[in-house]
């Protein structure tokens, strides 16, 4: 079985590792570096699949992409770039990007879509995919045992990205109505939330408080 790519600065890094460590049983190596994926290069194997973030430093991205093909022709590089324009699409074709992304969107058409792009190649070859929960966050609510309450928290924080998420957002997205001060209902529920996660995930998977402003959900 192949070793993945290295996935940096991607707004997917959740659904990401969800589908090559859950769904793909690979294991893959995840960076917040350009530099750490640079360093990766020196490496005498290169990973055969790569999926790159393009969003903050896209002209470094490009040149990691020529580096890449240049080093292994057979590799397969994928860029996700939400905020990416049609000329860098163009620009990452043209350095040896198999595909060009804005988002994954769901795992189940960007697995078969990986394997339509990457024919002739021995990635996702072979592998059987019946009885797959394509769905990340069912994924994680199922195997923590998260409540009905826990788990919309966690969707709240997947679909910010890794950024804050307040408890005024929780309150109206949960109850329907504005956070009121000193209410400490969702600090209990995200307590219990993180302590599920932590013994699943381990620190893969885990929650931080912003002293006095909210959580965010980490993927490391």
């Amino acid at each position: 079985m192949f070793s993945v790519s290295l996935i940096f600065e991607t707004c997917d890094q959740l659904a990401l590792r969800y589908l090559f460590e859950g769904v793909l049983g690979v294991s893959s190596f995840v960076s917040a570096s350009i530099e750490r994926v640079e360093e990766c290069l020196d490496e005498e194997e290169l990973p055969p699949l790569w999926i790159l973030g393009g969003d903050r430093k896209p002209a470094r991205v490009l040149q990691l992409v020529r580096k890449v093909k240049k080093r292994d022709p057979s590799a397969a590089v994928v860029v996700l770039s939400r905020g990416g324009s049609d000329d860098f699409a163009a620009q990452a074709f043209k350095a040896g990007a198999a595909d060009v992304l804005k988002e994954i969107g769901s795992l189940e058409v960007f697995t078969y879509r990986l394997r339509a792009r990457l024919a002739g190649n021995e990635i996702l070859t072979g592998l059987d995919f019946d009885d797959v929960t394509w769905d990340t966050e069912d994924f994680v609510s199922q195997r923590a045992g998260l409540t009905a309450t826990e788990s919309q928290i966690m969707h709240l924080m997947i679909h910010q990205d890794g950024q804050l998420v307040t408890r005024d957002q929780m309150s109206r997205a949960i109850d329907k109505k504005p956070w009121s001060y000193g209410d400490r209902k969702f600090d209990v529920h995200v307590a219990k939330l993180r302590k599920k996660l932590k013994s699943r995930f381990g620190e893969k998977i885990h929650v931080s408080t912003v002293r006095s402003a909210g959580y965010k959900l980490y993927v490391s």
